[in-house]
């Protein structure tokens, strides 16, 4: 990841989270920076979204950290809760390899296939 800050002049936040090794449930995130002004608008990268449990804690912890807006992108958005964890944790859109999805309006933006 730094050397994407380095090349796009971009900051960037680097998470960890904690699963139970029984359940597999995500039971902590923790933000290792905060290299963010507050109300910045942040973008969360990711493989892949199957229940997005993850990132709706990510996202209630950028919102403490007092970010703008949290967006997400996925190369393969599996959502298999649906995408209302999502919006409930205050995603604003999801960005996937076939398209964009803008969770306040819950329209399809862009792109073919389902999201």
């Amino acid at each position: 990841m730094a050397k994407y800050k380095e090349k796009y002049g971009m900051p960037f936040i680097y998470a960890t989270k904690k699963r139970d090794a029984g359940t597999g449930k995500v039971v902590s995130i923790d933000l290792a920076s905060r290299a963010f002004s507050t109300g910045s608008n942040v973008l969360i990268v990711d493989d892949i979204c199957d229940g997005g449990a993850t990132f709706v804690q990510l996202a209630e912890a950028l919102y403490k950290a007092d970010a703008g807006e949290v967006h997400l992108f996925v190369t393969h958005g599996i959502f298999s809760k649906g995408l209302k964890p999502l919006l409930d944790a205050g995603i604003k859109r999801i960005f996937t390899r076939k398209g964009e999805i803008d969770l306040t309006t819950r329209k399809q933006l862009n792109g073919g296939g389902i999201l």
